[in-house]
């Protein structure tokens, strides 16, 4: 019997290890769409540093901006522009792009300009940064990209602060 159950304790620790490490559950795209048209916040789970999450060859990414976003409209396209029409598509149905005038709160920083949901969803403050496009930029640029060094500008997208 102790030989059956030393044998059978590396499995059963695997299974352990493998259900706490399982994700919660999630919401689907539909829900995520809906509390983004409502103007909320989605709930999120970000590590410190984004990561890669699509070749930068993959399919384009299709996005649409919701009316909150209308009079940022012509920079928020520039920002993703930045990227090439070969990477992003604005076209209904796809990842929901939200502006507020206030700070975003639920992003893994208590006062961020701009977030990206894991893909899910965009959230953008416009009105905190001079450069609403480069903010547009960066958040669109993390569908592939994690934060590089320095502050984000037309020369470095994905610089960590907006320095201007």
């Amino acid at each position: 019997m102790r030989r059956f159950v030393l044998a059978a304790l590396p499995v059963l620790v695997a299974s352990v290890l493998w259900a706490a490490d399982a994700p919660a559950a999630q919401s689907s795209p539909q829900q995520l769409h809906a509390q983004v048209a409502a103007g909320e916040q989605p709930p999120v789970e970000l590590d410190s540093e984004p990561i890669v999450k699509l070749s930068p060859d993959a399919a384009p990414v299709a996005w649409t901006m919701t009316s909150s976003c209308s009079q940022w409209a012509s920079v928020i396209r520039q920002g993703a522009n930045y990227w090439g029409g070969s990477r992003l598509v604005e076209r209904a149905g796809g990842v929901p792009v939200r502006c507020q005038t206030s700070y975003i709160t639920n992003c893994g920083v208590a006062r961020a300009v701009g977030c990206n949901y894991g893909g899910s969803a965009i959230a953008l403050m416009p009105n905190g940064t001079r450069s609403p496009g480069v903010l547009a930029a960066h958040e669109f640029g993390h569908f592939w990209y994690g934060h590089s060094s320095g502050c984000a500008s037309w020369n470095n997208v994905m610089g960590t602060p907006m320095c201007n």
